[in-house]
């Protein structure tokens, strides 16, 4: 049976000229859905989203709320980081999707949600993440402060 599949692209002004643009994200998924001969039902977009908070995505929430009545097995992003900045996101989004029966699958993370292993590495490598991001703004800021 044909698996279907959502792609969602979250774009910032200063990722738009490299391999995070809209652009290359879009091919990505689509060439990715062709090796796996999944089907790209639709792409939804987040445009120069400065916010790194998942509530004020419109697109995300349109997307999630598409996922409640339509056959579609999941979604499918180019990178984690790029789309979800923290533990909080990533385990709030996994969990609506495993309620509706649905997966997320990251391209370059080699992630699929559905695989519970993978899913506890990918959690510590977000956790590390922050740890890593809120100790360089706090070597930033005390730099500032001198």
């Amino acid at each position: 049976m044909l698996k279907k599949y959502l792609g969602y692209i979250k774009v910032n002004k200063e990722e738009q000229v490299d391999r995070f643009s809209n652009i290359n994200q879009k091919k990505e998924i689509e060439d990715y859905c062709k090796t796996k001969n999944y089907k790209l039902v639709d792409i939804f977009t987040d445009e120069e989203f400065l916010s790194n908070n998942t509530k004020d995505r419109k697109e995300l929430e349109k997307m999630m709320s598409y996922l409640e009545n339509k056959d579609v097995d999941g979604i499918i992003i180019l990178k984690i980081s790029n789309t979800i900045r923290n533990v909080s996101d990533l385990f709030t989004i996994t969990k609506e999707l495993e309620n509706k029966e649905k997966k997320l699958i990251s391209i370059e993370d080699n992630y699929d949600s559905s695989n519970g292993k993978i899913r506890l590495v990918e959690t510590v490598n977000k956790m590390i993440e922050e740890i890593e991001k809120d100790n360089l703004i706090n070597n930033n800021e005390k730099r500032i402060d001198y």
